[in-house]
């Protein structure tokens, strides 16, 4: 969803497409955001989408999470997990009562006439289950031995109003992602993904752990958009650089590898009056080599200098600002059409100011 390996051209024809099939009205908050730049708007669109998109996996396991344990702490209650298909009488509120009959008819409409009680718990809504936290069920979640059935991490006091509170903000942020409403200017979704977490934990810590790991919430909250078009990925200008070596002509090749050792990438640069090249520790063993090949296996190693293995300088290179993506960058190295040989192996990351301010080294592997 909203992903792209390659820049899309934002010309007039495909604004205007786009702007009629997701509407005006669709597009105002964003708009509103961008001062009424388009393209702008339509990148924070993209944005909101990915971040929708990130959140619908821990949303999924809070809802499988919070209703199994419940339905399991209640069925233990009630002697069976059938208590679900035929409920204790006066324990389920109308409201809830409409909604169990709600998906008793969608499962009949689906040839299920009678399901199993697992069936009707995976078709009720989350609305369902976070009702049942509503000061209509006070009397059973004030039995603290049931809470602590229900929801064993649960830190003391074991206050019912506690767990409403979140899943009523969950359920929230669950209902606004499914009517594709803008999530992306929320005041605190850092703080919904940490709600996520702590409901899943009540339950199991060990989930929650599996949760935080595999998510990827935080990090596309850290990658929004730029003005520029750009592709999914966090901002150059929020990574930090390490200082990049700069070689000077006339310099030793092994002193070369000694600065660059330690550097992550093992780079250095040469700046030839404005044109810049690239030389590692592969550029400066092949030199070596060839020129002792020319000198029948006999070379001094203080005599040869870097330019005198010009030809092994990395010279397929990548200019760029920092105002740009990873995800930028990632496609850079791999521009469509071009064969192997011609992709560039690195690219040298100045700021708004001009300044060279780090390296990168073509990725190994383009995942697709």
């Amino acid at each position: 969803m909203a992903e792209c390996q390659d820049k899309i051209p934002y010309d007039a024809a495909l604004l205007t497409a786009l702007e009629a099939s997701l509407s005006q009205a669709r597009l105002a908050p964003y708009l509103a955001a961008s001062s009424n730049d388009l393209t702008y708007a339509l990148q924070r669109y993209l944005w909101n989408a990915r971040i929708a998109k990130a959140f619908l996996f821990p949303l999924q396991v809070v809802e499988i999470t919070v209703r199994n344990s419940v339905h399991n702490a209640l069925s233990s209650r009630f002697g069976s997990e059938d208590w679900i298909k035929a409920p204790p009488q006066g324990f389920l509120t109308q409201k809830s009562e409409d909604a169990r009959l709600k998906a008793l008819s969608r499962l009949a409409e689906g040839g299920k006439l009678t399901p199993s009680p697992d069936e009707i718990v995976a078709t009720l809504t989350f609305d369902f289950w976070s009702n049942l936290f509503r000061v209509d069920y006070k009397s059973t979640w004030e039995d603290i031995t049931f809470i602590r059935k229900c929801f064993p991490n649960m830190e003391s006091p074991y206050d019912w109003r506690y767990i409403q509170n979140r899943t009523r903000r969950v359920n929230a942020l669950r209902n606004r992602i499914a009517h594709h409403e803008p999530i992306w200017n929320e005041v605190d979704l850092n703080l919904d993904f940490e709600k996520c977490l702590e409901l899943v934990n009540m339950s199991s810590k060990e989930t929650r752990k599996w949760v935080q790991r595999n998510s990827t919430v935080h990090s596309i909250l850290r990658s929004p958009p730029t003005k520029t078009p750009s592709l999914p990925g966090l901002s150059l200008s929020a990574v930090t650089f390490e200082e990049p070596v700069i070689a000077v002509r006339g310099e030793l090749a092994t002193s070369i590898i000694d600065r660059i050792a330690n550097k992550r990438p093992s780079a250095a640069i040469i700046d030839d009056g404005g044109k810049y090249y690239i030389i590692d520790s592969s550029s400066v063993l092949n030199g070596i080599a060839s020129e002792s090949k020319k000198a029948d296996g006999y070379v001094d190693l203080n005599s040869i200098k870097i330019d005198d293995i010009s030809d092994h300088w990395h010279k397929n290179i990548i200019l760029a600002l920092n105002d740009i993506t990873t995800g930028d960058i990632a496609s850079m190295f791999y521009p469509l059409g071009a064969n192997r040989s011609k992709r560039p192996s690195h690219a040298i990351i100045s700021d708004a100011r001009g300044k060279i301010i780090g390296i990168i080294e073509k990725p190994s592997i383009r995942y697709r």
